[in-house]
């Protein structure tokens, strides 16, 4: 941790102020992140690791979606954040006399077990320690011959769509008929999911949802909406407050509810610079997130087929 720009009884009060804040009946996450990482700063300098823990909270986040059992755990995991500091200013920030000395007797006790093992080690052959390598790289070598079989068999039994993360459930199968410049944007979103960089992911589905909006309307007959009275294409937003006030889609109460949710997020992770995106965001938008791509593809396909075969 990082050395303290502050006393120590300031910065022990300023925490626990804290601590006391999170109980507070008028307790707002976004106001207490955004103070506590001032106060941080203020202790431990504008760079500590500990200002980027704060932030990766996102209490103010939970709160605004009113994810009670997320905003329960985050202020859970804030006060034992805290408490930590705290810990940590009382434990090392003591003059150098607290240090317990260490005489020659405690060093040599200390040494005995490794005295005792390079004695071991001493007293095989040469010959025997060879062999003992030798045995153990044939084994790691078998064991990683066998792995690179199990991949290689798995990936032939797999298609190549629909595209699945089989680790975490995300899905966003279905996607085989649609054109390959979506299906492409859909590979991107996966691999930055499972690598994971999870803002280009957020990136990538932004940029699929727009496609997939935009193959909607030109297939419904409504091309001429993609384009603004200024000759540009509209942004997310614009299309999808479209492709939601259009009757004749008739996108259903669920879909219309998971897509305002996923919008929020996408918005608040391109314009808040201080939010940190994690798994745990991700994980908690992507069952609607899902149900939004299912419905918007399966639409697609049906306005796809219905100008394919006019009646």
């Amino acid at each position: 941790m990082s050395e303290l720009k502050i006393n120590q009884s300031d910065a022990i009060r300023i925490l626990k102020n804290k601590l006391l804040e999170l109980e507070s009946d008028n307790f707002n996450g976004k106001v207490w992140e955004d103070r506590t990482v001032l106060d941080i700063e203020q202790i431990f300098g504008k760079y500590c690791q500990q200002r980027f823990q704060v932030l990766s909270i996102h209490l103010g986040i939970y709160e605004k979606f009113n994810n009670k059992e997320k905003l329960r755990d985050g202020k859970r995991t804030a006060h034992q954040l805290i408490a930590s500091y705290i810990d940590y200013i009382i434990q090392y920030s003591s003059p150098q006399s607290n240090v317990p000395e260490t005489n020659s007797s405690e060093q040599i006790i200390t040494l005995a077990p490794v005295r005792e093992r390079i004695s071991e080690v001493t007293d095989k052959s040469v010959v025997e320690m060879f062999q003992e390598i030798k045995s153990m790289y044939e084994q790691i070598k078998a064991n990683q011959s066998s792995s690179d079989r199990q991949k290689n068999d798995e990936s032939k039994s797999k298609e190549s769509y629909p595209l699945r993360n089989q680790k975490h459930g995300f899905d966003i199968s279905g996607i085989s008929d649609l054109p390959p410049y979506i299906r492409i944007t859909a590979e991107s979103a996966i691999k930055c999911f499972e690598i994971p960089i999870y803002e280009s992911f957020l990136a990538s589905i932004s940029k699929l949802l727009r496609l997939i909006i935009m193959e909607i309307l030109d297939e419904g007959q409504h091309s001429h909406k993609i384009i603004s009275n200024d000759n540009l294409y509209l942004n997310l937003s614009s299309l999808t407050d479209i492709v939601t006030k259009e009757p004749s889609f008739q996108l259903t109460i669920k879909m219309k509810n998971s897509l305002h949710v996923v919008m929020k997020y996408l918005e608040l992770s391109t314009n808040n610079r201080r939010l940190i995106i994690n798994e745990g965001d991700i994980l908690y938008i992507k069952d609607d997130l899902s149900r939004v791509l299912s419905e918007l593809i399966q639409l697609f396909k049906i306005k796809s087929l219905q100008n394919n075969n006019p009646t």
